[in-house]
C-alpha cells in the first residue's frame, strides 16, 4: 500500500483522497518521506489516509484507529491511540 502520483504534485492516498500541492522529493526535510522516500517501520504496511484537516498522513491499523505516520514531520502526534504504532 503506498500513496500513488497522478501529477507533477498531485498524490491519492490509499482511500482515495486526492492531495494537492505536494512537495517535490528534493524538498523532502528528512532522509525519510511518508510519500517519496517511506522507511520500513512497523506501521508500513498500514494504508495511508491523508488527514486534511490536520495537514498530515496517517497509517490506518487493522483496528481502525488512525496513527500520524512516523515519516511525515507533523509536530503534532496526538491521536485515539490503542498501541499498534509503539509495536
Amino acid at each position: 500500500m503506498a500513496v500513488e502520483k497522478v501529477g507533477e504534485t498531485v498524490w491519492i492516498d490509499d482511500y482515495g483522497h486526492v492531495i494537492v500541492n505536494v512537495h517535490t522529493p528534493n524538498q523532502c526535510r528528512n532522509d525519510f518521506c511518508t510519500i517519496h522516500r517511506p522507511s520500513s517501520h512497523s506501521m508500513a504496511g498500514f494504508p495511508q489516509r491523508w488527514r486534511q484537516d490536520r495537514h498530515f498522513m496517517e497509517r490506518i491499523c487493522p483496528h481502525g484507529i488512525g496513527h500520524p505516520d512516523p515519516d511525515d514531520v507533523v509536530m503534532d502526534r496526538a491521536h485515539g491511540c490503542d498501541g499498534c504504532c509503539s509495536e
